[in-house]
């Protein structure tokens, strides 16, 4: 960002002579490679340096204390892409975590808490992931010991939604039977009337 304390020498000065003119160009220096480059500066006693570093920054240049700093917008993607490497690197070379014996216990402890053995289901809301969030465990660890000793992961409030969408469903069923029987019965009235008009008009 572009610092108060900046001189005019902040920035290199690099002037022109061409077509019998002089013009002045501002340039900065990557500290990672040998990139540079350059902003016309046409204001006669030259622009602040605050003025070239926002400049320099809007195109994509990370500015430094002082121009031994300043780093170019590819030596910046290309100092994310090794961080990322790193970071896989890394990830793919540590070991995953295991849960301790107080890891295995607390998890034992909160599903005895709140899961049902009786019914094989969850008290209320509660899940894998909601358990996992509360005890701040990977919800794998949960899902080992659930499965391992109580049952499957399923909870009383989807049990109960389950048999409230199946009763209103039975209900719908019976309902549309219905009225198909009372559309039939209507079809074939006015079908037998239809048939009692033809005969009293022949």
């Amino acid at each position: 960002m572009p610092s108060k304390h900046w001189t005019k020498t902040r920035f290199n000065v690099i002037r022109v002579h061409e077509a019998g003119r002089h013009f002045r160009y501002q340039e900065i220096c990557c500290s990672k490679c040998p990139k540079t480059e350059t902003i016309p500066d046409s204001a006669g006693a030259g622009l602040p340096p605050e003025a070239i570093g926002k400049k320099f920054a809007e195109r994509g240049w990370r500015l430094g204390a002082n121009n031994l700093k300043d780093i170019c917008p590819e030596c910046q993607k290309m100092n994310q892409i090794v961080k990322v490497q790193d970071t896989e690197s890394k990830l793919r070379t540590e070991p995953p975590r295991t849960p301790t014996r107080e890891d295995r216990r607390r998890i034992i402890e909160a599903l005895d808490t709140h899961y049902d053995t009786k019914k094989e289901r969850y008290t209320q809301n509660w899940s894998d992931k909601s358990l996992a969030e509360a005890l701040k465990v990977p919800m794998a660890w949960v899902a080992e010991e659930r499965d391992r000793v109580y049952g499957p992961n399923i909870n009383e409030a989807a049990s109960i939604r389950d048999e409230k969408l199946s009763d209103l469903e039975k209900k719908f069923s019976q309902i549309e039977d219905e009225l198909l029987k009372a559309l039939d019965n209507v079809r074939n009235e006015i079908a037998k009337l239809k048939i009692d008009l033809a005969y009293k008009a022949g």
